[in-house]
């Protein structure tokens, strides 16, 4: 593997915070945190339906000075039939300039490293007015990046394409397994773009395989999304990453994370962690890695 592992920075899932983590949890985890690297919480409006928000600003003067935010706006709540679930949703003019003005009346702009698209819009307006708020924003913080995100690789470019704002990064929804993204990235379409890969490890898919796929409680049998992605080619992909496991006497985990880096430097995991256990666990499979 030829790996070129940026070596600054670390992106860590926000979405456990409120949900998982209390205020207490989330100082602890994010303390686990390498204090040498910037790290960046990936946290949407959306997560804890706003507690990740509050929580994170209740805690400004207690987070380690290298921890910074990358917001994302984009989508809104929905609840049909008991169940919880996101969607699209229009942006109204200066709508994501209110948001982020709120939310900054109580957290530091220093520490804001990207504003994200959470989605495709269901408009070209929505583009628009999601454009016009970041560009009111840069012009208080002109080191702010701008990112798209849950978006298909065909989205992707045409967001691209329609920005005048340059885009810094881009996230698909991919799992380990979807290489969709790395195909493309093998076209040298993105290379000139941060690549965060959501959902990069999949516990318990990468773990025990064939324990996941035959439990009737995983997500594979009660999740039509996850089902459907799991083609045959990309399971014969997970076996594969197995037995090289096994080859190399390592861990499944560190081989999957390797293969991922070894695309180039601008290949960022974003790491997923219900717990400090598996924080930890993650942590230091990246730093293993040389």
């Amino acid at each position: 593997l030829n790996l070129g592992m940026n070596q600054n920075n670390i992106w860590i899932g926000g979405l456990p915070i409120g949900r998982d983590w209390d205020e207490k949890e989330t100082i602890y985890n994010l303390s686990l945190l390498p204090n040498n690297k910037k790290v960046i919480i990936d946290i949407a409006d959306i997560y804890s339906q706003g507690n990740a928000f509050k929580i994170i600003q209740n805690l400004q003067n207690e987070l380690p000075s290298n921890i910074y935010l990358s917001l994302k706006f984009g989508l809104k709540i929905d609840y049909k039939n008991n169940r919880f679930g996101v969607s699209k949703k229009k942006i109204e003019k200066l709508e994501i300039y209110t948001k982020i003005s709120s939310f900054l009346e109580n957290f530091n702009s220093n520490k804001i490293f990207s504003i994200q698209l959470h989605c495709m819009p269901p408009d070209k307006e929505s583009i628009l007015n999601f454009q016009d708020s970041f560009l009111k924003i840069q012009n208080q913080i002109p080191k702010l990046k701008l990112g798209i995100s849950n978006v298909e690789i065909d989205e992707a470019k045409k967001l691209i394409n329609f920005f005048e704002t340059p885009i810094n990064s881009i996230q698909i929804q991919a799992n380990l397994l979807e290489q969709r993204l790395i195909r493309e990235y093998e076209n040298k379409f993105f290379k000139n773009y941060d690549l965060l890969i959501n959902r990069s490890l999949c516990r318990g898919l990468i773990r025990s395989p064939k324990k996941f796929l035959e439990n009737k409680n995983s997500r594979f049998n009660n999740s039509i999304r996850v089902k459907e992605s799991l083609s045959k080619q990309r399971l014969d992909f997970l076996y594969f990453l197995d037995n090289q496991s096994k080859k190399m006497h390592s861990s499944i985990e560190l081989i999957a994370y390797a293969w991922l880096l070894s695309f180039g430097n601008n290949i960022f995991p974003i790491i997923g962690a219900r717990n400090s256990k598996q924080l930890s666990h993650s942590i230091d499979l990246l730093q293993n890695i040389n």
